[in-house]
């Protein structure tokens, strides 16, 4: 049986390839709904700007945060945040959270 198996997979290369990838965005999606909060980028005028920041965080340019620079930094958004909607903010950056 384990002959039959492994000659599929064999001729059918794909199919390996499509299962990883299937399982990467399971993996990411359970992530997603797990999180409970993200640090978000501010650092205007860069890539980074309103991205989740990394842990930890590398320095510009590599990253958000510049070194002496208390006006670039990550701030965290929680679940509790986005229970209601109302603000500009929460419209971008809570689905950064809940992982729409």
């Amino acid at each position: 049986m384990f002959l039959l198996l492994s000659s599929c997979i064999e001729s059918n290369p794909g199919y390996v390839e499509k299962e990883q990838e299937i399982r990467k965005k399971a993996e990411i999606s359970v992530t997603l709904a797990l999180r409970e909060s993200v640090w978000i980028c501010h650092h205007p005028d860069t890539i980074y700007h309103g991205q989740p920041c990394a842990d930890p965080e590398p320095l510009y340019p590599d990253g958000c945060l510049v070194e002496n620079d208390d006006s670039k930094f990550c701030w965290k958004i929680v679940k509790e945040d986005c229970e209601e909607i109302e603000a500009d903010w929460q419209k971008n950056y809570c689905p950064l959270l809940v992982g729409d």
